[in-house]
């Protein structure tokens, strides 16, 4: 009802009728336009969607998915031997965590993972890169007062300590086959690369 409303208003105003059929015209034009965007950006057109199925095949112990998300060719097998490392270093790490602060901390040493946290850091990143922290967090209780006469309690996450950090690069994304222009019309995230180590002590 709106729509006739405005219609008629803009005929009143001296508008001339029949660009509802331009309009009509142009609309697949534009969803063939943003279908192809996205098509060519796919599941990495950002940092933080790569990083998602960079860990979720870390944690399934998938290499050959997360070796495909590299800017630089990987041999799977080699990065499952470097996720062997990296997976003894977090669980020590954690364990030793879980034993400090204990059980109320959150940390559960038989699901490390679970005690992990990717931080974003904004002084390190820019348009075309991007650094995340790796970081063992744990869960801290804070009590205050409320109106200074109500007591409350609330839980905190508090970083235990940092393990490393995962570089990400955005890269020219090749076309699909079917775009006429070999161009890229897209960029997508790729890994530079993942670097975990023992904390300095």
């Amino acid at each position: 009802m709106q729509a006739v409303t405005a219609q008629r208003r803009a005929l009143e105003l001296g508008a001339r009728p029949g660009g509802e059929l331009q309009v009509a015209v142009l609309l697949p034009v534009l969803v063939v336009l943003v279908t192809g965007f996205w098509l060519a950006g796919g599941d990495h057109g950002s940092a933080a969607a790569t990083l998602r199925e960079y860990v979720a095949a870390w944690r399934n112990g998938q290499p050959a998915i997360a070796a495909s998300l590299f800017t630089q060719p990987t041999d799977p097998q080699l990065l499952g031997a470097v996720w062997t490392d990296q997976r003894d270093l977090l669980a020590r790490r954690v364990a030793q965590a879980a034993a400090r602060f204990g059980t109320a901390s959150g940390i559960d040493a038989d699901r490390p993972f679970n005690s992990l946290r990717l931080t974003e850091q904004p002084d390190a990143s820019n348009g075309d890169s991007v650094v995340v922290a790796v970081e063992i967090i744990r869960r801290q209780r804070v009590e205050t007062m409320l109106l200074d006469i109500i007591p409350t309690a609330q839980q905190e996450t508090v970083v235990v300590e940092r393990l490393g950090q995962i570089r990400l690069r955005a890269v020219p994304a090749p076309p699909p086959g079917w775009w006429p222009d070999r161009r890229p019309i897209a960029r997508e995230w790729r890994i530079d690369a993942v670097e975990l180590a023992e904390p300095q002590p």
